[in-house]
């Protein structure tokens, strides 16, 4: 067996290691995780909430959803993605195609609606919530006792010995795995962007279920079962959304550090398998691929607002899973380094690598750290978070698992009760953090007068999330029939008005607005089309005629001309965060 080519056996654990441990442990340890894992997965009832809401709204809570719609729709009528922005229409296709083409398959040109995309992002947040189970478990169960008690590998006593070894091994690392789960569900940025037609839990939902591939890919010639998928996945994700590159830089990373040659044959089939579909796309386009998804994307970075606005939102929002990942990181990588010394010499030699897999989740904490100041990005928002919350929670998962199955079984080889006791220890710091992260949401911030905790609660976890409200069906409804009524190209903020009208998109604000800031195309075009009234309705959030207002969505000039030429029709006002309609039309002078 030296030459590392063994199968992997998770759940054998021989009679002398299991004496070593009693039933009382195992249910000790599940009992302390509990109360946590009962009430964290009582505040899941938020993010499906939430998600119906969003299922019968139809209109946009989020500016970009009528931007993926649209390219949907383009999919779905046989016309390509990514054209030249020198002319109409001014758009720009920031991500991959795969999202969009998944939805394609859903859209109905006749009456197009967000409802399949936000069904798309819902059911992606479910399957990331079942990857950081199976992440957990895994980093646990294949990393603790790597060898299970020894080459024999009898598991002896009959059904009565399997059940209880399956209860020493399994149900911790599965329920710190759910709670795990459980964490991401209920963060604020989820609960957010599950309800929006987006391509980020998509691509994570990819990404996640690839690392857990990889997780559970085996020693030797089986570990081909899990790393193709993974490479797979990883690969989709990237099509999916082109920065989502930290779950494959983490699995390189992890495999540099324990064997570089198998790094380089999964990094070279990964490379393949990523850069293939762009140099296709890129082709087919006749590189305006690459235009769209990475050099328009190069917006300005604004590191005031990281240091002033986002960090705090870090530290405050996720602070105790903050601290529990930093106990369970330290915890994971001070053991895989004390614990090498009870791992024999010849499983060393032969290239076992599952005593080391507790660097994964660590590896890929520290690279979403990382990943976190693009949110320095001009435009940036919650969704640049999705990411680094769940690697958190995976980290903190991890952690517990690891910690919950060394106590109830102490590996065979180990130093004496020091690493158990070591183990205890952390278990507890840890597991103080990660209660305190979920009972926040009861004992945080409550108010002192006049509002209940049910009342309260939905406010702590969608925080200035855009809810439907009476008033917003009504506001829509009345823009579609002022746009139906009114033939010709027109302008719209949020696209889905147009879209539902039955008209073309002809310009995407932000991003449009963004590139003439950097000169990366000429609004001239466009400008003197509104100075003729060219446009028969323009939708706004903003009044146009204050210059005194902030604008990220206008250049100068294209307010001006439009304040010049364009009047007010309609104002339509929204509860907050939902944005006030101004409808313009061209003015009769």
């Amino acid at each position: 067996m030296a030459n590392g080519d063994e199968e992997f056996s998770p759940v054998i654990v021989s009679d002398q290691t299991f004496r070593r441990s009693t039933a009382f442990w195992p249910l000790v340890l599940t009992m302390a995780l509990l109360p946590a894992l009962l009430w964290s997965g009582w505040l899941v009832q938020h993010p499906v909430r939430r998600m119906w809401e969003a299922l019968e709204y139809p209109f946009q809570l989020d500016a970009e959803e009528g931007h993926i719609l649209g390219q949907a729709l383009r999919l779905r009528n046989g016309e390509g993605l990514y054209p030249a922005i020198e002319e109409p229409p001014y758009v720009v296709d920031n991500y991959p195609p795969l999202y969009p083409a998944l939805w394609a398959l859903f859209v109905d040109p006749d009456a197009p609606s967000l409802t399949a995309g936000r069904w798309i992002s819902f059911l992606a947040s479910l399957a990331t919530a079942l990857a950081a189970v199976l992440i957990c478990a895994g980093v646990a169960i294949r990393s603790t006792h790597s060898r299970m008690g020894g080459d024999s590998g009898e598991s002896g006593g009959g059904l009565k010995s399997v059940l209880r070894t399956s209860a020493v091994s399994l149900i911790p690392p599965l329920a710190a795995g759910l709670l795990s789960a459980f964490f991401f569900l209920n963060a604020r940025e989820v609960i957010r962007w599950s309800a929006y037609s987006r391509v980020d839990l998509l691509a994570l939902a990819l990404s996640a279920v690839g690392l857990a591939a990889f997780v559970w890919s085996g020693e030797g010639r089986r570990r081909w079962w899990g790393w193709g998928p993974s490479i797979a996945l990883f690969a989709l994700s990237l099509l999916t959304k082109q920065t989502c590159v930290a779950a494959p830089a983490a699995c390189l990373t992890w495999l540099l550090l324990v064997n570089w040659r198998r790094a380089l044959i999964f990094g070279g089939w990964l490379a393949a398998a990523a850069l293939v579909p762009v140099g296709i796309l890129c082709t087919w386009t006749g590189g305006r691929y690459w235009l769209h998804t990475v050099t328009y994307n190069e917006n300005v970075m604004i590191w005031n607002e990281y240091l002033r606005i986002w960090l705090p939102y870090m530290t405050r929002l996720h602070g105790y899973l903050l601290a529990a990942g930093g106990v369970a990181g330290l915890w994971l990588v001070g053991f895989s380094l004390l614990g090498r010394r009870g791992v024999p010499k010849a499983e060393r030699d032969g290239g076992n690598t599952n005593s080391r897999l507790f660097w994964l989740p660590v590896l890929y904490a520290l690279l979403n750290a990382g990943m976190t100041l693009s949110l320095a990005k001009a435009g940036s928002a919650e969704n640049y978070l999705l990411e680094p919350v769940f690697a958190l929670a995976v980290l903190a998962g991890c952690g517990l698992a690891a910690m919950a199955r060394e106590i109830a079984c102490p590996s065979a080889g180990r130093s004496g009760r020091t690493i158990p006791l070591v183990t205890v220890v952390a278990f507890v710091l840890c597991l103080v953090p990660v209660t305190f992260h979920v009972l926040r949401h009861v004992t945080a911030r409550l108010p002192k007068s006049g509002e209940t905790q049910r009342i309260y609660l939905p406010r702590i976890f969608y925080g200035n999330a855009p809810r439907p409200t009476v008033e917003a069906y009504q506001a829509g409804r009345r823009v579609v029939r002022l746009l139906q009524e009114r033939p010709g190209e027109s302008l719209s903020e949020d696209p889905i008005y147009l879209l539902r009208a039955g008209k073309e998109i002809v310009f995407q604000n932000f991003i449009m607005t963004q590139l003439a800031a950097e000169r990366k195309w000429d609004d001239s075009a466009l400008v003197e089309r509104a100075l003729r009234g060219e446009f028969s309705v323009v939708v706004s959030h903003v009044d146009l005629s204050d210059p005194e207002q902030f604008f990220n969505r206008y250049t100068r000039a294209l307010r001006e001309a439009l304040a010049e030429r364009y009047e007010v029709l309609e104002i339509l006002r929204r509860s907050p965060p939902l944005q006030t309609i101004f409808v313009y039309v061209p003015s009769s002078d």
